[in-house]
């Protein structure tokens, strides 16, 4: 399940993925899922989630 948002968003931070997002990159967060991570569509045609007190990003 997951709640529908709409939201854009810059990334700040993201320490704890293989082959993270690039910190300054935008994109429009779309949803939550059952776990609280944030599903991003990003503008570099990437979708990957961000996760709440791991991951650094502000509202654009």
């Amino acid at each position: 399940m997951t709640t529908d948002l709409n939201y854009r968003i810059q990334l700040d931070e993201m320490i704890n993925d293989p082959d993270p997002i690039q910190p300054g990159s935008t994109g429009t967060v779309w949803g939550q899922d059952d776990c609280g991570h944030l599903l991003v569509h990003w503008d570099n045609g990437r979708e990957l989630s961000l996760i709440p007190d791991v991951d650094r990003w502000h509202e654009v």
